[in-house]
């Protein structure tokens, strides 16, 4: 493994020693650590938190990275962020003068069928969970709809995923979590213990006060067949279209089963259907 090396002014401070890369604003590399999948998840480079320039990016490539780096910032005094895949609209993780510790090699993927559970590493991606659930027990996980989200932020965000109005949000399926605390300790969190860190761990998002390392997930039997329709309707519809599936939800002859998942979406009018359309603005 390559090993880098930080050293600083402080010369009574040992230098930060990782497994994994270590950058400092103005290093070769430091630019594209730093944006690595920002533009393409915020759509456009214009958002405000792509002029944040942290002090320094970890890439880390184990536990004792993360713990490493905690340990360093605390004694540093910087403040730290986390990137597991980088899939958010606004770069939260992206501060001024902040150490960004990205996770993103911690990937692991390991299925117990006779369990039925998954342990994964926080940028696993949930279409690899999936895959990898199907393959060996024909089972599943409610990940997110996006191709190539990873499970760090989703679970930590509550995770709305596949088939939520059947099975609930994601989070709701963590068994078990690893993480590191604020002064570089390896907790193992769970209902029975350390219960604060797993109701933290269900929902707090980019607020959680630590690093997880490492999910452990309940699997579920992989349906049979889903099911899929997208319809486009001109934006003055939108509020008659909620009302009519509201009405048809809840009124006396509703009976919707808890598998069928809705998801409106504002949009501009993809570029092949406005054409044939004859829409001239598509916007």
């Amino acid at each position: 493994l390559s090993r880098a090396t930080m050293a600083h002014d402080d010369d009574d401070e040992p230098p930060l020693v990782l497994d994994g890369t270590l950058l400092a604003k103005g290093d070769v590399g430091y630019e594209e650590a730093r944006c690595r999948n920002f533009a393409q998840n915020a759509h456009h480079v214009g958002n405000d938190n792509n002029n944040n320039y942290p002090s320094y990016v970890a890439i880390v490539k184990s536990i004792e990275d993360v713990q490493k780096c905690i340990q360093y910032a605390s004694r540093r005094g910087l403040k730290v962020t986390v990137r597991s895949g980088g899939h958010n609209w606004f770069g939260c993780y992206l501060r001024q003068g902040v150490f960004l510790l990205d996770v993103s090699l911690l990937n692991k993927c390991d299925v117990n069928v006779d369990e039925r559970t998954a342990t994964v590493g926080p940028a696993c991606d949930g279409d690899v969970l999936n895959a990898a659930a199907s393959q060996h027990g024909n089972l599943c996980f409610p990940s997110g709809h996006c191709v190539g989200v990873p499970l760090g932020g989703f679970l930590l965000g509550g995770g709305l995923g596949w088939y939520f109005p059947h099975y609930g949000y994601a989070a709701e399926h963590i068994l078990q979590v690893t993480l590191v605390d604020a002064q570089g300790n390896l907790v193992v969190a769970n209902d029975q213990n350390q219960e604060d860190w797993m109701w933290l761990a269900r929902g707090s998002a980019s607020m959680f006060p630590g690093v997880v390392v490492e999910f452990k997930v309940l699997l579920h039997p992989k349906p049979t067949l889903i099911r899929s329709r997208t319809s486009f309707f001109p934006v003055d519809r939108y509020p008659l279209i909620v009302r009519k599936f509201h009405e048809h939800a809840t009124g006396a002859g509703g009976n919707y089963s808890d598998k069928l998942e809705l998801t409106l979406n504002l949009a501009s009018t993809p570029p092949p259907l406005a054409e044939a359309a004859g829409i001239k603005d598509p916007k």
